[in-house]
């Protein structure tokens, strides 16, 4: 078998039997072990098996599929569904914005639809906007994304993230502070002093593989070992118990935009660092109204967390409740328009 062959087998996993409608899914993030990711991901299977999609493959994120065209163009599908997430900004030093961007005149190309989907967009250069035009749809995690987008002609709908679609479990009493990383590893390293100066939990949002599972990893690489339809389980359990945590936890300090989407999920009083892009801000600003419990990355030298701490206000209880409704009744409607 041929090189090019392998690595076709061990991405691609055509299903059985036939369907209403056949996608190919870009940029999977599940395979990076991120709690939000697995959300993301979840969420996109399910809403292509109730909308009775069949998932012909799944690309993975930091992979560029150019390369691979010639490939890829044996494989009929119906749409391409690209995973945007975080992935899609400052896109001169960005080679994945720019390959993520492109996929939409290659769909045009083949005389195929393609959604760009559960993204945050800013800082694009005049190529990457010309190709963004060519897309069927979007869907953006913010308001500051659509409006980014609007300045240079591009209609987009926002729907929050696809994270807010993750089961819940209401775990009653709450106590401790949960302080998750940031994508900024000098910011992480910070808040980890911060967790432990305030005798609190401290958590990456990425489970790491240990020396034998990356061994492990390097030894299959060749194998023909297909991305199926369905993650793979422990992905999903550690979730639940990420999630579960933060249920269970009083307060949340976080760097993280998934901590921030999945702290509003399960209603935890949070203060979140501003990030690589406006996601944070703009995602609290829609939920909230405001950015009252952003702070800059400057202020956190000297930061007093447990002086910080503020539990929700009935406004802000109120607010982020009608705005998690509103985004998950758009995002199902999102999903059915494209599966129509």
């Amino acid at each position: 078998m041929a090189v090019g062959d392998q690595r076709r087998r061990r991405i691609f996993n055509p299903a059985d039997g036939v369907m209403a409608m056949r996608v190919a899914i870009f940029n999977d993030t599940s395979v990076t072990n991120h709690f939000g990711c697995t959300a993301v991901m979840s969420a996109i299977i399910e809403a292509c098996a109730q909308n009775n999609v069949e998932i012909a493959y799944r690309w993975p994120v930091g992979e560029d599929w150019q390369p691979f065209k010639a490939i890829l163009d044996q494989y009929k599908v119906d749409a391409f569904i690209v995973n945007g997430e975080g992935s899609i900004h400052h896109s001169i030093d960005r080679p994945r914005a720019r390959s993520l961007c492109a996929l939409g005149p290659y769909a045009e190309s083949k005389g195929i639809p393609a959604y760009l989907i559960n993204a945050s967009v800013e800082a694009l250069e005049n190529a990457e906007l010309e190709n963004l035009k060519t897309f069927t749809a979007i869907s953006v995690r913010e308001s500051l994304s659509q409006q980014y987008l609007a300045h240079h002609g591009i209609a987009s709908e926002v729907a929050g993230d696809l994270s807010f679609s993750t089961a819940i479990s209401d775990n009653g009493k709450r106590s401790g502070i949960l302080v998750t990383d940031s994508v900024l590893r000098p910011v992480s390293t910070v808040l980890e002093k911060i967790a432990r100066r305030s005798n609190a939990k401290y958590m990456s949002m990425r489970t790491r593989h240990t020396v034998l599972q990356r061994l492990m990893k390097k030894l299959s690489a060749d194998e023909e070992r297909p991305i199926t339809s369905e993650l793979d389980p422990k992905l999903r359990e550690r979730l639940t118990q990420f999630t579960n945590m933060l249920s269970k936890s009083e307060f949340l300090l976080t760097g993280r935009f998934h901590s921030v989407c999945l702290g509003l999920l399960t209603h935890t009083p949070m203060i979140a660092v501003n990030s690589n892009t406006h996601k944070i801000s703009g995602i609290l600003n829609d939920a909230l109204g405001n950015t009252h419990r952003v702070v800059d990355t400057q202020s956190l030298d000297d930061f007093d967390l447990k002086a910080q701490m503020q539990p929700w206000t009935d406004v802000e209880r109120s607010a982020s409740m009608d705005y998690l409704k509103k985004m998950q009744v758009t995002q199902a409607e999102f999903f059915t328009r494209i599966f129509a």
